[in-house]
């Protein structure tokens, strides 16, 4: 019995910086409680709340 795969198929994008090209694959759980946007300001977040730490030195 095969399992089921929790991921979604991968968004590939391919990006040239330069003369570099990236290719960049993502995934995320087809089930996830939090979206995109959710995951992003709370990364951005605790960017702010680090910086803030940062600067208090």
């Amino acid at each position: 019995m095969e399992k089921e795969n929790p991921l979604t198929q991968p968004c590939v994008a391919e990006h040239k910086i330069g003369g570099t090209t990236y290719i960049v694959s993502s995934s995320f759980k087809a089930d996830a409680k939090d979206g995109l946007v959710d995951k992003v300001v709370r990364l951005l977040e605790n960017d702010n709340r680090n910086a803030d730490k940062q600067a208090s030195y």
